[in-house]
């Protein structure tokens, strides 16, 4: 058994197992999640449910595991639906066709039907789930991402330990909510920017590529033409700054998260905090695991130099 599970099985984690919410489950599920499922509560969310089997199959066996297929929103009601060519980019707000003409994936937002479905809100659900707090926020809600995190409330958002967006850069969607509205939001907020990963496709108009390439470099055009910052994949973590998150549990907690995104050097502060404060040797397992992650990239360091000759070459 490693560390990790090892940990999960502590009474810490018995009486209040991690709560991960995943809002646009479709796809796939998050695969930093393997590790932790079979100790944690997974709450998804999808209104469209053409891609869906993984999650209601619970292939990741979670401990419990609540799907929701329903339009999650900042009022309860009803709302309509854009269900896409592509289920990944079906949304509660309408595709802005006029945007997106310029883009080679255009045709993935063109609108197959609208459906009329029932709106739920986040915290609406959890109180449904006898749930008070989550641990991992994951959104990929196509346009949504700000307006639902707020929606939690100022309490939970703090208490948060992992909250991750995938908002536009450019326009997707109509009044869709972006990448610059969430950063400004989480700078008054005690998290830290652990990953930006810029993604998106081609700047070229599907009628350009189709007049101007054959159906095989249609398909791998991406191979041979530079891609375009469209949208982000944005990962922040709790600073562990105020008192409320500094309990022994979400002390655990972190490290387990701050591990499974590769952040040795947090997960080393917060073993040392641990040790520091609780008459636990289970940290100093914590400190030793978190140092020894460190030293097995040493490997890279080769690469590292060369890279960095290599600059310098090239600015003489």
């Amino acid at each position: 058994m490693d560390i990790v599970s090892q940990l999960l099985t502590l009474d810490e984690f018995q009486k209040k197992p991690p709560v991960l919410l995943d809002i646009g489950a479709s796809g796939s599920i998050h695969p930093e999640w393997k590790k932790i499922a079979a100790h944690s509560v997974c709450v998804g969310f999808d209104a469209d449910c053409r891609d869906l089997d993984h999650i209601t199959n619970n292939e990741f066996g979670f401990k419990k595991l609540y799907v929701t297929i329903k339009i999650v929103a900042v009022n309860e009601g009803k709302n309509k639906f854009f269900l896409t060519k592509s289920p990944h980019c079906s949304s509660a707000l309408p595709p802005n066709y006029d945007r997106l003409q310029d883009w080679s994936f255009s045709e993935l937002f063109q609108v197959e039907d609208i459906a009329e479905l029932e709106t739920v809100t986040l915290p609406a659900i959890l109180k449904t789930f006898s749930l008070n707090y989550i641990d991992w926020y994951k959104t990929d809600s196509q346009g949504t991402d700000l307006r639902l995190f707020q929606s939690l409330g100022q309490k939970m958002i703090s208490t948060l330990i992992v909250a991750e967006f995938a908002p536009g850069i450019m326009d997707a969607y109509i009044n869709e909510d972006k990448m610059h509205a969430i950063m400004s939001f989480m700078e008054d907020y005690p998290f830290w920017l652990s990953d930006l990963v810029i993604k998106g496709p081609q700047r070229i108009s599907l009628a350009n590529l189709k007049d101007n390439f054959n159906k095989i470099e249609q398909r791998f055009f991406p191979c041979y033409q530079k891609s375009a910052a469209f949208w982000g994949e944005m990962t922040y973590v709790n600073t562990f700054e105020r008192k409320e998150m500094l309990h022994k549990r979400d002390i655990l907690l972190g490290w387990i998260f701050s591990s499974l995104k590769r952040q040795h050097g947090f997960a080393l502060e917060l073993a040392l905090y641990g040790k520091e404060n609780f008459d636990d040797p289970v940290f100093d397992d914590l400190k030793r695991e978190s140092v020894r992650s460190i030293k097995r990239n040493r490997w890279k360091l080769p690469f590292y130099i060369a890279k960095k000759l290599y600059q310098n070459f090239a600015k003489l």
